[in-house]
């Protein structure tokens, strides 16, 4: 037995000192897998991964280079060994020299990436969890902002991890950084770093970034949403002269694409300049003729909120040609007639009431214009134009002082006969008073018929003396002497 037993811890020895020349020769860093503190799983990891072997033998030495442990960090990072790396990143986490700790924090911020997106993908994780480590992320982020130096890629990666964790006024830096450093797509990168500075409110960050883009010789920058960004931006910080002027500059010279006309118009009219936005939807109209009409009505809208009733009547009379609807034509028709009166061109007014007036049915809806046209054309003393659209109100209007105000108007240019017709209409229409008795028998003696004037006088000398003005009170002292004569 005795001798059995010698044999059998003879052939353990053997089999001891074999099994441990192999592993020297698998791993010559033997003296971490023979370390009396491994545990039989640790032992196990190591013999099926090598990296994980060498860092069991870093893990408890002490005198590895910072070098080596950062280098042997990024590989356990790359393999997704996030807390092996992480473990041995706090040996350097104080480091005296910044470049190490710039490296250290960024593999820190790749190892819990890793970590909350491996509890995206496990839906035993709870809600809070999960939250937990997606703040680790964010903290991170925050610790890696004081490090200004960053080589493009890694800039692309922060600037875009600071967006996706919601770290927006970070990510509008780091995208300002990427314009500096990958200067073949600085507009990219100063365009994106403005959208995250509006998205975080930081407007004057995000109007400096389209100013670079919009002061660069190479970007045509009108014809771009960029411009309407940069306004945007410019507007909310108070710049609004310099908005109005880069407007009034583009007005030369307008894009021809309707998304970016349309963006511009807003605009002008949000600074208040409905002159601007004027002539954009006049370009609009000439450009989208689809839409023709309604940029038309939006031309006619905002002139005569600027006060320009020309140009509001002709894009109404433009729209009115292309409207289908036949109520929608009598609307436009109309509206046109208001803007070409308050344009002051009765000319223009009558010509788009012509069309109208032919039809009855249209009587009681344009009379009020009308009557309105030919006062403006009184004004002007555009006489041929009021006589012609007098004639056709009286016989339409049962408004006494509208009547009597055409005899006096027609009295007054030397129309005696036609003055004398209307007072007498007046007198059939609505019966006779002083008035009208008087102002017969002054267009009477005006047109030298003297015995009418005459037999008016006498028919009504108890009445006239007392209404009579200076002027027809001559006339009533002159009669009786000129009667005689007759």
């Amino acid at each position: 037995m005795q001798k059995s037993s010698l044999f059998a811890s003879s052939n353990l020895m053997i089999a001891t000192t074999l099994f441990g020349g192999m592993l020297y020769e698998l791993y010559p860093n033997h003296e971490a897998l023979l370390h009396i503190g491994q545990s039989g799983d640790d032992l196990k990891t190591q013999f099926a991964n090598p990296l994980q072997a060498e860092y069991a033998r870093v893990k408890i030495r002490e005198d590895v280079p910072p070098s080596k442990v950062l280098a042997l960090a990024e590989q356990l990072t790359a393999q997704h060994f996030w807390r092996e790396s992480s473990h041995l990143l706090g040996r350097l986490s104080n480091h005296a020299d910044q470049n190490i700790r710039q490296q250290v924090d960024w593999l820190l911020l790749k190892n819990r990436l890793d970590a909350y997106y491996s509890t995206t993908t496990n839906k035993a994780i709870s809600e809070p969890m999960r939250n937990a480590a997606k703040q680790t992320v964010r903290t991170q982020l925050v610790v890696l902002a004081k490090y200004p130096e960053w080589d493009s890629k890694k800039l692309m990666a922060l600037a875009q991890y600071c967006s996706d964790f919601n770290l927006l006024p970070q990510a509008a830096r780091r995208f300002a950084q990427l314009a500096e450093v990958d200067t073949k797509k600085r507009q990219q990168w100063l365009i994106t770093a403005a959208s995250s500075a509006e998205l975080a409110g930081l407007w004057p960050d995000a109007e400096r970034y389209l100013r670079k883009v919009r002061d660069d010789k190479a970007t045509v920058f009108s014809k771009s949403s960029t411009a309407c960004a940069w306004m945007e931006a410019a507007i909310k910080t108070g710049q609004r002269s310099e908005v109005v002027d880069y407007l009034s500059t583009i007005q030369k010279k307008l894009p021809d694409d309707p998304a970016a006309l349309v963006q511009l118009a807003t605009l002008s009219l949000k600074i208040g300049e409905p002159k601007i936005a004027v002539s954009i939807y006049q370009k609009l109209a000439s450009i989208d003729l689809r839409n023709a009409q309604t940029w038309h009505e939006k031309v006619a809208h905002w002139a005569q909120s600027a006060g320009l009733y020309q140009e509001s009547a002709d894009a109404l009379d433009y729209a009115q040609a292309l409207a289908q609807n036949p109520a929608e034509q009598l609307s436009l028709q109309r509206r046109s007639i208001d803007l070409w009166i308050k344009a002051k061109q009765p000319d223009k007014a009558l010509a788009a009431l012509k069309p109208l007036l032919a039809h009855p049915e249209y009587k009681e809806r344009v009379l009020e214009q009308s009557i309105r046209v030919a006062y403006l054309a009184e004004q002007q003393q555009q006489n041929k134009l009021a006589v012609s659209l007098w004639q056709w109100i009286l016989p339409r209007s049962d408004e006494p002082s509208l009547w009597k105000h055409v005899a006096l108007w027609q009295s007054g240019h030397k129309r005696y006969a036609a003055s004398l017709a209307t007072w007498e209409q007046i007198e059939k229409r609505f019966g006779t008073d002083t008035q009208i008795t008087l102002m017969k028998i002054q267009l009477h003696w005006e047109l030298r018929q003297y015995q009418q004037a005459s037999q008016l006088a006498r028919n009504h000398s108890n009445k006239l003396g007392k209404t009579a003005s200076t002027y027809q009170r001559t006339i009533l002292a002159k009669l009786p002497r000129i009667s005689k004569e007759i």
